[in-house]
């Protein structure tokens, strides 16, 4: 008697991960670091990087539940399952959030607002307020600035020319100049230094609530400390106070040896060998650290612009006016 035998079952070949599950997995990744890039307004850092790499860990296990486990599983369906999981958080993160992904338009707004000299109204978003505010303290602090360093333009402009060396009194004056735009510099760099602190002494008094306060004040420890603006404006610093020495120092040369200097047209002459070996080494020293500093000028100018761009702003839309612009010193 012929013992039946059934058929053995078709082998069923596992579904290959293919190209579309592999961009879905990517995707998902791209869209939990966006995630975090909206949650964090904008500034990506050490806490937003966290923030990103826990946004993946929750889809990753519901699509695991899905189509990741042994009995049930199935890579495209885990790839498809991961990168929609992402994006249903991305939409939930948007939503709650008050429509971070117009941070850019709505910071221009607010620093357009403050350099029209608009300040914040009982009525105003408490957040938007404190920005304004901000900015508006910002802006005043620059224009003030650059008010004073104007007075010093003519002066500075004529550092090193012939003319500034005529007499005792241009000599004092090209002395002067130096020592008050060095002085001014320093009290500007001190007062960006001091930024933080001013910003949080209106964090505190603000009507935003604790949470908020201790968000926003992370936010701006965090661009200060990774900020390549003041990094350059300090290494500017030390420069201008070597080019402030060395230049106050060959003009008290050239006073001390006003009897040996004589000018002629847009010439320095003078006849002592040894005082114009001495004059001319002084005066190289001050025009090398003098080419030093505009170099870091020049990167701090650039910086600016580049920050200015990124939310679509020009010194023009901010009032800030060029003509009042510190001379290449």
């Amino acid at each position: 008697m012929d013992i039946p035998v059934s058929p053995h079952p078709p082998e069923t070949k596992p579904k290959t991960f293919g190209v579309l599950a592999l961009l879905g997995l990517i995707v998902g990744v791209l869209v939990a670091f966006f995630r975090a890039w909206v949650w964090s307004a904008g500034s990506f850092n050490d806490e937003a990087f966290g923030y990103a790499i826990g946004g993946l860990f929750i889809p990753g296990l519901i699509a695991y539940a899905i189509a990741g486990r042994k009995k049930v599983r199935n890579l495209n369906r885990f790839a498809f399952a991961f990168c929609a999981l992402c994006v249903f958080s991305l939409l939930i993160e948007v939503s709650s959030s008050g429509h971070p992904l117009n941070m850019k338009d709505r910071f221009a707004g607010l620093m357009k607002e403050a350099a029209s000299g608009k300040s914040g109204s009982p009525g105003d978003n408490a957040m938007d307020t404190l920005v304004r505010d901000i900015f508006k303290d910002m802006l005043d602090q620059k224009k003030s600035y650059d008010g004073e360093v104007a007075k010093l333009n003519e002066d500075l402009a004529h550092i090193y020319s012939a003319g500034s060396f005529s007499s005792k009194a241009s000599m004092q004056r090209s002395i002067k100049a130096v020592q008050e735009i060095v002085a001014l510099d320093q009290g500007y760099y001190r007062q960006l230094q001091a930024l933080p602190q001013h910003i949080k002494d209106r964090v505190d008094k603000s009507s935003l609530d604790d949470s908020d306060k201790e968000g926003f004040m992370k936010g701006i420890n965090n661009s200060y400390a990774n900020s390549k603006l003041l990094a350059v404006r300090q290494q500017a610093g030390d420069v201008e106070g070597k080019w402030g020495d060395a230049t106050i120092a060959l003009y008290n040369f050239a006073l001390a040896h006003s009897d040996r200097i004589r000018v002629k047209d847009t010439k320095i002459i003078i006849n002592d060998e040894h005082v114009r070996a001495e004059f001319n080494q002084d005066l190289k020293n001050s025009q090398d650290l003098r080419k030093s500093l505009q170099a870091f000028n020049s990167q701090i100018e650039q910086l600016q612009q580049d920050n200015l761009q990124q939310v679509g702003l020009t010194k023009k839309d901010l009032k800030l006016d060029s003509d009042n612009q510190p001379a290449p010193h």
